[in-house]
């Protein structure tokens, strides 16, 4: 071998050596790189090569892809990409120290989905001390080289309050770029921000053309989205609890937590799909092992009641004081009602009021509610109906029903207030607006008897067929027991009402008859 000869072989091998002096061939490097961006590539990386789809973070086998990205990186030292993967991959194993080292050598090769993670660390306080500036400065870095996630999470800092300022305009100047990138969940949030008139008009209209944009690309939120807007028949959409159903459970399979979380309480109600109580838990047990706190004390409320599990007040209580940890105001009035009513626990009124007292402070409307009701009833408190028209009032404000009824009564009958029909009224029509079955029925009552109001007996049909066909027990109890105390022209208008939507075929006379009596309790849902 001539020495010209030597020097030509010796710069081959060079080429190809790792520091340590591992020497790779070019098909062994590729099929090295290859493992790396099997096990760890980032589907968000706009350096990702095609042929690999990129694996979540959460689905990394971080053993696997430490060890292949490691000898793919020795095979070819200095690769921004395999930098970053590696990170990804340690960041996943817990290593934020490495990840971050790792990230900062792939970015200062202007690798944007690295710049962008180190933007994500700065802001989670991963690894580094928190700085919402500092990860501000990362994520613009990332965005001048057209990287959309950055764009997406620099919406997000204005939406959510950059150093505790909300600037939904900024938001969505930067969610709009992020959108025309292709980005899902910014589309999502664009539609969240129309919904509910953050920075811009309110137009839910504009909200479920952004929604639905999202989901066709691909985005579990947005996915989710559609579904409410569906479920509620909003921006134009019919209502539709199957399609509402679909959506959610495509989020869910999606892997989206509030898709689980919305799907098992489809389940749980029925709604677009059987009531499978099973079922319910099922999707509820998905969340909540995303430590979600609306589906861990969904499943609380499940043990509580013995729904589609075996009853089991222990287990409820440890899923309700899991939840409330994780900021659920409604799980603190499940626990102070797991003590009033002595369920698993010994009865404590007092212990009650204070769980209701922490979680009404918290938001829970259901625990200001319970709250009013103690002062009415002097229960652990000294009575006091001022106290309790105050937690009524609030609770009734933030859309409790129960509590919306009660204010209602309270007018009707002059207890602890004067006596004023037309307020218990606007009481009682507020409670039905939010859902009350019973309130429904009161207004039919109220409408045709003119309790201090006009006569309306279209009205008072039309409450009590809502209250029928909502199974409320009192409605039956009058119709079936108290025929004839409702005046004549409401027992024909009720039976002329229901031959008209077919679901009797007899007499309009106001006579109760055996069919009629039949066609009630099958609109009712009872057997003969």
């Amino acid at each position: 071998m001539t020495v010209s000869m030597s020097r030509l072989l010796l710069a081959a091998l060079l080429s190809t050596a790792s520091p340590s002096g591992a020497v790779f061939a070019a098909g062994q490097t590729e099929d090295l790189q290859g493992d790396c961006d099997r096990l760890a590539a980032d589907p968000e990386d706009m350096a990702r090569p095609p042929s690999f789809d990129g694996v979540a973070a959460d689905d990394i086998d971080t053993d696997a892809a430490i060890k292949a990205c490691t000898a793919a990186l020795s095979a070819k030292p200095g690769d921004a990409r395999l930098q970053y993967q590696l990170g990804r991959a340690y960041e996943q194993a817990d290593n934020s120290g490495k990840a971050l080292d790792l990230y900062r050598k792939s970015a200062a090769r202007n690798h944007s989905a690295a710049i962008t993670e180190i933007g994500s660390m700065y802001e989670d306080g991963s690894g580094v001390e928190a700085n919402m500036g500092e990860a501000a400065k990362w994520y613009l870095r990332a965005a001048s080289l057209g990287n959309r996630e950055a764009m997406y999470y620099l919406g997000l800092l204005s939406d959510e309050g950059e150093n505790h300022v909300v600037n939904y305009t900024k938001a969505l100047a930067w969610y709009r770029k992020a959108a025309a990138l292709g980005e899902p969940d910014a589309m999502n949030n664009i539609g969240y921000l129309y919904e509910h008139g953050q920075g811009v008009e309110m137009d839910v209209d504009e909200a479920v053309r952004w929604y639905r944009k999202g989901a066709d690309a691909g985005g579990a939120p947005a996915t989710n989205n559609l579904g409410f807007m569906y479920e509620d028949g909003k921006g134009g959409l019919p209502k539709d609890l199957k399609e509402a159903y679909r959506l959610h459970q495509k989020a869910a399979d999606m892997g989206s937590v509030d898709g689980m979380r919305d799907t098992g309480a489809m389940f749980e109600d029925g709604l677009g799909v059987g009531r499978n109580y099973a079922q319910a838990v099922h999707y509820y047990q998905m969340a909540a092992d995303e430590d979600d706190g609306e589906a861990i004390n969904a499943l609380g409320r499940m043990y509580q009641r013995g729904f589609g599990v075996e009853q089991d007040y222990g287990k409820a209580m440890e899923l309700f004081n899991r939840a409330s940890d994780l900021g659920v105001a409604d799980a603190g009035f499940n626990i102070g009602y797991l003590y009033e009513h002595g369920l698993g626990v010994e009865q404590d009124n007092t212990q009650a009021f204070d769980y209701y007292r922490q979680a009404a402070d918290k938001g829970s409307a259901a625990a200001m509610n319970a709250i009013g009701s103690f002062y009415a009833r002097g229960v652990a408190v000294a009575q006091d109906y001022d106290q309790a028209l105050d937690w009524l009032k609030k609770a009734a404000e933030a859309d409790n029903e129960d509590a919306a009824f009660s204010l209602g009564h309270m007018y009707e009958t002059g207890t602890g207030v004067s006596k004023d029909i037309k307020t218990a009224l606007t009481w009682y029509e507020m409670a039905a607006e939010n859902g009350s079955d019973t309130a429904d029925f009161k207004l039919a009552e109220l409408y045709d008897h003119g309790k201090g109001i006009d006569h309306d007996i279209d009205r008072a049909v039309d409450q009590m067929i809502s209250a029928v066909r909502a199974g409320e027990p009192a409605s039956m109890e009058s119709l079936l027991g108290s025929w004839n105390s409702w005046s004549l022209a409401f027992r024909q208008g009720l039976q002329s009402k229901l031959k008209g939507d077919g679901a009797y075929q007899g007499d309009t006379s106001g006579v109760m008859t055996a069919a009629f009596t039949a066609a009630l309790k099958a609109i009712y849902g009872v057997d003969e």
